[in-house]
Parts: C-alpha cells; structure tokens; sequence
C-alpha cells in the first residue's frame, strides 16, 4: 500500500540532498523510489528493487514539486555547474548544505526516529517514550486516530510530571498548599494545565526563569498543550469525532521531539531550582 503524501517526499529529496549535494532530477526520483521501497512507504515493484510505475509517477511529480520548494527556499538551485548551469540540474546552496546536515530522522524511520527523541530528551518520563513509541507504529501502520490519542496521552503525561514536580519544588508552604487546592478541584487535565500555567506565568513575571524558559512558557508549552490536545480530542471523542489525516499526524510527530525537550528543560529547572513567585 503506498503512503507517498507531499511530506514523506520532501523529507527522502532532503535524505538524498544530505548525501548528494549536486546531481539531477532523474538520480533523485531513483534515489526517492529506492529509499521509499525500502521503507515500505511505496507499493514495491515485481521485482522488489523500487515502486510500482503508478508510485513512481506519483514520486516524479512531487519530487519536482520538492525541489522547486527547495529552490524558492533557498536550499537548491538549479544547474550544478558553468557546464551544466540550468534545469534538471541542481546543486545546494551554502544555506542548503547546513540545513540537510542539521536533519533529524523522520517519522516513518521508527528506529532512528526514537533514538534521536530519547537522545535529545535524555532522562524523560518511560510513559512518554512508550506512549510516543505506539504513536510512531501506529503513523507507520495507518493508524492515524491511534497515533493522534498517543500522542495526546504523551503530552499529558509530561503536564502531569511538571505538576508534581512543580507541587514538591514551591519552598512557601501556603503557596504549596493553594496549588495542591487548585489542582485538586477538578480532574480534567485541561483543567489541572491552567492551574500549572498560571503558576508558570507569574514565574515569569516575577523573573525566576531564563529567556529560554520564559519562551517555553509563554509559546512553547501552550501551543504545543492545545495541538496535540485538539487533535487527540478530535480522533478519541465518538461524541465529537473528528478527521486526522496523515499529514496534520507527521507534522505533529515532526514537532513533537522539540515541543518534549523544551517541556523536560522546564521540568528539570523547575526540579533543581525550586519555585517561587
């Protein structure tokens, strides 16, 4: 079964731009329907070595779709030499050649992709690994409401972390007291998350965390709190059902590694630093 969407093609074009920083289109649709067989993304072909002509047809246009995205991004652009100066050739730009060397594995490489989460986010919560584990099988499966209410559970799992966290850390016992109260009134983690983002916020108000953290807290948590809450709510709730497609799925995965290393940043600042307002 082929799951060749607009992404999955950009991020194997950025996969081959990382080990060819020169060549022409033809070498990249090869390289793009090799490395999407091999990663079962792709309907593979009777003789195994690439996709069928359907999926290969699919790949040539979005790969030219790529690679002028690429061009207007300023990551390519075409012609490769004074020989060879216009289109299907193309080289990286200097700004091209960072970008790829900075890539991170993508979603439908399980393995790579859970390795590069844990070491960007070492000593996280197990949950939030096994939670974000069955998230990744699940894209890869086509599981796609699955993998939303995963990624959902993860997310909530790390809330609930920063609230203890948060709870043991406040030095003044009335202050303790009041957010135990608080958090306490009412069971619902959207509920429990407003109590903990208010305390958060008069951190940063009365100045007791870094830019960096100031940043989390005022855009980084909030957002990444409601996307992945929307989206677990619109692919778990049969009351108010929603559709998740694949991509809004890989853009989420995609973030998902960022949005936990700034959120267990906070949590580890919060744990060795105490919390006061």
């Amino acid at each position: 079964m082929s799951r060749l969407t607009y992404q999955i093609v950009l991020s194997l074009v950025l996969e081959h731009f990382a080990k060819k920083d020169r060549g022409q289109y033809a070498e990249i649709v090869e390289s793009v329907g090799a490395a999407a067989a091999a990663k079962g993304l792709g309907t593979r072909s009777s003789d195994g070595r690439g996709v069928t002509s359907n999926d290969r047809y699919r790949i040539e246009e979005l790969v030219r779709e790529a690679m002028w995205d690429c061009l207007i991004k300023r990551v390519i652009v075409f012609g490769m030499n004074t020989s060879n100066p216009e289109w299907p050739w193309y080289r990286l730009t200097e700004q091209g050649a960072e970008a790829v060397k900075a890539g991170a594995p993508q979603p439908y490489d399980p393995d790579g992709f859970l390795k590069y989460f844990r070491d960007g986010a070492p000593g996280i919560d197990p949950v939030v690994v096994e939670y974000l584990t069955e998230a990744v099988h699940a894209f890869n499966s086509g599981c796609l409401r699955a993998a939303a209410v995963m990624l959902g559970g993860a997310s909530e799992k790390m809330i609930l972390v920063l609230i203890d966290v948060m709870q043991a850390a406040i030095s003044d016992s009335t202050k303790q007291a009041q957010f135990a109260k608080d958090i306490a009134k009412h069971w619902a983690i959207h509920h429990r998350y407003s109590v903990l983002q208010d305390r958060l916020d008069r951190m940063v108000q009365a100045k007791r965390l870094t830019n960096d953290l100031n940043e989390t807290v005022r855009n980084i948590l909030p957002a990444g709190f409601d996307l992945l809450r929307r989206c677990r709510n619109a692919a778990g709730h049969p009351e108010a059902a929603g559709q998740v497609d694949e991509s809004t799925i890989f853009f989420n995965l995609r973030t998902f590694a960022e949005y936990a290393r700034r959120v267990l940043a906070l949590t580890n600042h919060v744990a060795q630093g105490g919390a006061d307002w």
